[in-house]
């Protein structure tokens, strides 16, 4: 299905799912084939349990190892929520890079990134925005020369600032805006990671349920599910308390 960037940039929307390989389309380019999955992993040295997204891009001079690319980082226990293959326009590469403007270096990541087709993914995991930006290492090649493991390093063009292979978010704002501009109808919110919500049906959901449940088998309504329904909007313990006109208040 076609869809629109912010910008106006016309791409394919594709669903990825753990073995399949995804066919996107960018109305400028033949076909292009892609591979993304799902995997989950722990990391130790992130410091919180808080899912979050951020936006992952193969730039065209990478885009030939997109499939190992990936590999990576699946192992590295992201989730790929959505992926998209485009060609951006030089006007389109230049909105996306609009908060370097005035650097120096802002022509030859525009030319960089309209000079071929690149992936977008949205990737999800804990502290995902941190996690991916420490991976890809500097981006200038003096920079990440001197860091051989990072991401970018392994996979940009030698001595070449501009043809670092990969694109992250630097913060939770960045990866906002950016997530919206190849993914304008992306809901983009944190996610409490399992052991949280389960701590927080275990002590605000399940004693109120249990509660209802128990006062439904000694009722035995007609309509069991609109009994419970009505009895948890009246019992719900974090109903706003009404406060009689009569009584002074505050205003805030």
């Amino acid at each position: 299905m076609e869809a629109e960037a912010s910008d106006g940039a016309v791409i394919m929307e594709t669903q990825p799912q753990q073995g399949e390989e995804e066919t996107a389309n960018n109305g400028n380019e033949n076909e292009e084939t892609t591979t993304a999955g799902e995997i989950t992993a722990t990391h130790p040295y992130i410091p919180h349990n808080q899912l979050e997204q951020t936006l992952a891009i193969i730039k065209p001079d990478a885009i030939d190892r997109a499939e190992e690319i990936i590999s990576v980082i699946h192992r590295e226990g992201f989730s790929v929520l959505q992926a998209r293959r485009v060609k951006l326009s030089a006007e389109q590469a230049a909105s996306f890079h609009q908060d370097m403007y005035n650097a120096d270096w802002f022509q030859g990541c525009v030319e960089n990134l309209s000079s071929g087709p690149l992936l977008a993914m949205v990737l999800s995991g804990p502290g995902a925005v941190r996690h991916w930006h420490q991976l890809l290492g500097p981006s200038s090649w003096e920079e990440r020369s001197k860091v051989p493991k990072c991401l970018r390093n392994k996979y940009g063009v030698e001595k070449d600032d501009h043809k670092n292979a990969l694109h992250g978010s630097e913060s939770s704002e960045d990866a906002l805006r950016e997530l919206h501009f190849f993914f304008p109808e992306l809901i983009v919110e944190p996610t409490i990671a399992t052991n949280l919500a389960s701590h927080y049906l275990n002590q605000n959901v399940h004693p109120v349920l249990t509660v209802g449940l128990s006062k439904l088998v000694r009722e035995r309504p007609d309509d069991p599910v609109i009994w419970l329904a009505d009895w948890l909007l009246a019992n719900n313990p974090n109903k706003p308390k009404e406060q009689s006109l009569n009584q002074p208040g505050k205003c805030k």
